[in-house]
């Protein structure tokens, strides 16, 4: 049992790290599918439950859905269908359905690790990992962190400090990674991520009764201080466009707005067979922007409406089961402002940012056995 549990966690956060690193090795994008998968699949091999994992599940209809429209549309783009339904379902079923060892010592060092290489990034100008530098939108640097974007990075840390908060991690360890995540989050120049964390932190405080009389002497303090440097902060690179209207012009509501209006210009055969993700790429780019900035209009260019829906409800469903060791409340406020937050991007779209988030909640909330 100890052996199965310690090789079911390793499964788990092995797909982390091998997503962060693979692209450093070279590594095409087969072979960084067998690689991350295998270990999964061994898992279901030596699971107890095995049987369990041969149920219909609705992320793998989902995923035959996908495939199905992608051959149908005579586009072979099959790779990102089977990452995004198949692996995350065999992930969501290895955490609800084993017990497994202790993450979350192992969750921290890649949290640590992601918030060195972030300011490393910004102290030196440079984006370690394969991030296209014309995003960098002329004005600012943004780090981007083990995940390639700064939206990507940006969501996973707002995300792991509303996890920090679910932990039973000892307090000060709480405060401290809580507090080197609410800097780097300022690195990212990512403002709905930074929102995400504040406004959760506060809404899971007050439900938790630890916001106090004391608690809001120390938070009108620390609000003090943050206006001292504000002015600091709206002239700066740390966090500049948070503050910047004139920033915001172009980032926001251009970007925001583009994937309504080319979603609104789109015939009734582009959203329902979609139109791939190089052509996606190429009517963003008509309009000056290098993307479409929201995730499920970009999945239903990339693979059409039906498949597009059918994938985001299924994850939804199955990470709201999945996350049943904090309230149903909670689950609204983390989940949901993970979604809203990845909505503003293309973040959802990318399997990796779906297993992180749901591997290091498991890692930091759930009770696991200990070696």
């Amino acid at each position: 049992m100890r052996f199965k549990s310690v090789f079911f966690s390793i499964s788990l956060i092995w797909v982390v790290i091998i997503n962060i690193f693979g692209k450093l090795l070279y590594m095409d994008i087969w072979m960084l599918f067998a690689v991350q998968v295998i270990p999964l699949i061994i898992s279901v091999v030596i699971s107890s439950n095995r049987k369990e994992y041969l149920k219909p599940n609705g992320l793998y209809f989902a995923g035959v859905v996908m495939i199905i429209f992608q051959l149908l549309a005579n586009r072979h783009n099959i790779m990102p269908c089977i990452s995004l339904c198949f692996v995350t379902g065999l992930i969501v079923m290895i955490i609800q359905k084993e017990k497994i060892a202790s993450l979350k010592y192992i969750a921290i060092i890649i949290f640590l690790l992601n918030c060195g290489v972030s300011y490393y990034e910004y102290a030196n100008n440079v984006n370690l990992l394969s991030y296209d530098m014309s995003l960098n939108q002329l004005r600012r640097f943004r780090s981007t962190g083990l995940w390639e974007h700064p939206l990507y990075s940006a969501l996973i840390n707002a995300s792991c400090m509303l996890f920090f908060i679910e932990s039973r991690l000892k307090k000060y360890i709480k405060l401290t990674l809580y507090f080197i995540g609410l800097y780097v989050l300022f690195l990212y120049d990512a403002r709905t991520s930074t929102i995400y964390a504040i406004t959760g932190t506060a809404i899971l405080l007050f439900w938790k009764g630890k916001i106090s009389i004391s608690n809001l002497i120390l938070l009108g303090m620390v609000s003090v201080l943050f206006s001292q440097f504000y002015e600091y902060l709206s002239t700066s690179d740390l966090g500049g466009k948070l503050f910047d209207p004139e920033t915001n012009k172009f980032q926001d509501v251009d970007a925001r707005m583009l994937p309504f209006t080319l979603f609104a210009e789109a015939t009734f055969n582009d959203l329902f067979w979609g139109i791939g993700i190089e052509k996606q790429v190429f009517l963003a780019n008509r309009y000056g922007l290098p993307s479409v900035e929201n995730s499920f209009i970009a999945l239903v260019f990339f693979y059409g409406f039906i498949p597009a829906f059918l994938v985001i409800s299924n994850l939804i469903k199955s990470f709201f089961q999945t996350m049943n060791n904090v309230s149903v409340r909670e689950r609204y406020v983390i989940l949901g402002g993970f979604l809203i937050t990845g909505m503003t991007s293309q973040a959802l779209t990318s399997p990796y940012v779906w297993y992180t988030f749901i591997i290091f909640f498991a890692a930091f909330t759930q009770k696991s056995i200990k070696i």
